[in-house]
């Protein structure tokens, strides 16, 4: 499907460059903290290995179209947050087990390992953390709680998603059909008439499919590219779905009805 899968048999071994944020004592500035996660996010490698790797078949394996590469996944529900960090706009760059954070909890040293690292398109640095639908333990639960005050202190923002977040809909339906539509090949003529279309007032993807022609598969491969943003929160990707220019340093357009909604 994806021309980066071949790289699901390749990683292996971990890069060499610092993965471990260490939290503990207030020796790391803020700063010094959000660089060493943004620069984890871009170079190849992770803090500990997750899902197996097969060499004869691509097993919980995710491939990104936005960071071309395949990540593994330890769950499907992992997979689902991966899929929506490569569609939704605000998700400049990812990578799933990126670094370790060392913090205080309790009197004693911890170790975490936060399942996706994400560098925004407005520049932040956060920190997800998949988990399922039960209740988390009143100790774990108290763990996190260190850890996402840790993790304040330096200016990174820690959060747990779930399935009612990774799988709401029809957000959830809308990214994985322009996922899927990914690796077409764009046609630069086409994606240069969508861009003029959308400068001279058009608002909704049957507007911009009219003026320019292209098929609706090809337009939503540029959502995924990148070139242009469509509103996949608030109904099923349609005519009517309202389209706008894409926002600075964004690497794909998914995005909700309003500013700030991903994360209500």
């Amino acid at each position: 499907m994806f021309e980066h899968v071949d790289d699901c048999t390749g990683q292996t071994k971990a890069s060499r460059i610092a993965r471990t944020l260490d939290l503990l004592g207030g020796r790391t500035s803020a700063a010094e903290a959000k660089s060493m996660v943004r620069q984890a996010i871009a170079t190849e490698g992770f803090a500990r290995r997750t899902a197996s790797v097969s060499h004869r078949a691509i097993v919980n394996q995710f491939p990104s179209n936005k960071m071309k590469r395949c990540f593994a996944a330890d769950s499907k529900a992992e997979a689902w947050v991966l899929l929506l960090a490569d569609v939704l706009e605000r998700v400049r760059a990812f990578r799933p087990q990126a670094v370790a954070i060392q913090f205080g909890h309790d009197g004693r040293g911890c170790t975490a390992y936060p399942d996706v690292a994400v560098e925004t398109t407005q520049g932040d640095v956060e920190l997800w953390e998949c988990k399922g639908d039960r209740k988390l333990g009143n100790e774990a639960a108290a763990r996190l709680e260190s850890l996402s005050n840790s993790l304040a202190e330096v200016g990174i923002t820690y959060r747990i998603v779930r399935p009612d977040w990774s799988r709401r809909e029809p957000r959830a339906s809308n990214a994985n059909r322009i996922w899927r539509l990914a690796d077409y090949k764009l046609v630069p003529e086409q994606v240069d008439a969508a861009l003029g279309v959308l400068r001279s007032g058009v608002s909704t993807l049957g507007e911009l499919a009219q003026a320019t022609g292209a098929p609706r598969p090809h337009l939503l491969a540029i959502v995924a590219q990148g070139a242009f943003a469509l509103n996949i929160a608030s109904s099923p990707i349609g005519d009517h779905s309202t389209v706008r220019t894409i926002h600075q340093h964004a690497t794909s357009g998914g995005y909700g009805a309003s500013e700030g909604q991903d994360f209500q």
